[in-house]
């Protein structure tokens, strides 16, 4: 299988570019583009596309969860419900106060270069120094 795009629904947020584990999507004219030799169709980009343009087989943001218990629940993210391990399917991890005991920032909030001063919206479970600027391409810290 492969991760394919609905250019119709994409929105060239970059996203998708942003949480793969493999940096196996760029983004050309505005739409993201998967090298096929690094994607590992683990399905992060697939889970966290807000408009569902991304999809592995028959399978898309919109109808995903089913079939890939041993990684993720129904729905995405680290922060309230939605996300949480497969065999949890849906439970949550951290309820909003972060990874370990200590609590974190939350779902909300932006991101901020500080090369440049470009701010981008916070996208739950992704921490901002994950984050890639798409003006200068540094990393992003929280704002």
């Amino acid at each position: 299988m492969s991760v394919t795009l609905n250019k119709s629904l994409c929105i060239g947020c970059s996203i998708c570019r942003n949480v793969c584990p493999k940096n196996a999507i760029t983004m050309v004219d505005g739409y993201p583009e998967i090298d096929g030799s690094r994607c590992n169709d683990c399905g992060v980009c697939v889970d966290r596309c807000p408009k569902g343009a991304l999809s592995i087989g028959n399978r898309n943001a919109r109808n995903y969860g089913s079939g890939r218990s041993n990684y993720y629940g129904s729905g995405f993210g680290f922060s309230g419900a939605g996300g949480g391990a497969g065999r949890r399917m849906g439970a949550g991890r951290g309820r909003g106060m972060g990874r370990g005991s200590g609590m974190g920032y939350g779902p909300t909030g932006e991101c901020i270069c500080p090369s440049c001063g470009t701010v981008i919206p916070h996208q739950p479970g992704v921490p901002c120094y994950q984050q890639i600027c798409p003006n200068c391409g540094s990393k992003m810290i929280r704002k």
